[in-house]
């Protein structure tokens, strides 16, 4: 382990014979040194005092990471094993936050098909459940506005109409369904807030105002 310390001292007081350079591994600055000290001993000193001076001005960080670590690509297989246990636990934390992003989800769906089943049996409005786990919002919104003909005030498919056209990006849309549902006696703050249907809505300037809805 190289230190700057005395790499500036050895410059300081015999670096005109490129000691400092040897110190550090590096042998061709060494024996230039030596032969600027054979044509030129002035030059020679002056250059050693200079880079003295570098060393000590350096942080420790970067004199380390140009001499301890990466210095002609040299291994430290202290360091390496470091590495590879940092790289470890970055992979194992991924994995966990997948799997706990996993859970969140299938949590979530569970609520959102048992609040669903607990308010209509609808044929229409089971089709467009399953259409929207299949991610095909466009037919969803058909099968919910079906289901709306018999029920036009249940706040379960309004509100799924809302999440259909957030997710289609149909701003207007998506607003008109959520603040029907809302009048219509929607007051789950916490499914409104965090449901992923609503993602987009979420940084739309007139998510403010749904807010406020709620708290009327």
């Amino acid at each position: 382990m190289k230190n700057k310390n005395t790499a500036a001292f050895l410059a300081f007081v015999a670096g005109f014979a490129g000691t400092h350079q040897f110190y550090l591994g590096n042998v061709a600055a060494g024996m230039l040194f030596i032969f600027l000290l054979c044509i030129k001993f002035k030059f020679a000193f002056l250059l050693a005092i200079i880079q003295g001076i570098i060393y000590l001005t350096k942080s420790d960080e970067d004199f380390n990471q140009k001499y301890n670590y990466s210095q002609r690509n040299n291994w430290n297989p202290q360091r390496n094993d470091y590495e590879s246990a940092q790289r470890e636990r970055d992979e194992q934390y991924r994995r966990d936050e997948q799997r706990r992003q996993a859970e969140r989800t299938q949590q979530q769906n569970n609520k959102w098909d048992n609040w669903n089943m607990r308010t209509d049996n609808s044929p229409f409005k089971k089709e467009g459940i399953e259409k929207y786990k299949e991610f095909d919002f466009k037919g969803a919104i058909v099968a919910f506005e079906k289901a709306l003909v018999s029920e036009p005030v249940d706040v379960s498919t309004l509100f799924n109409l809302a999440c259909c056209h957030a997710h289609l990006e149909n701003k207007d849309a998506a607003f008109d369904f959520l603040h029907r549902a809302i009048r219509g006696g929607l007051k789950d703050v916490e499914k409104i807030k965090t449901h992923d249907g609503l993602a987009f809505l979420r940084v739309q300037p007139e998510w403010e105002e749904t807010l406020k809805m709620l708290e009327r």
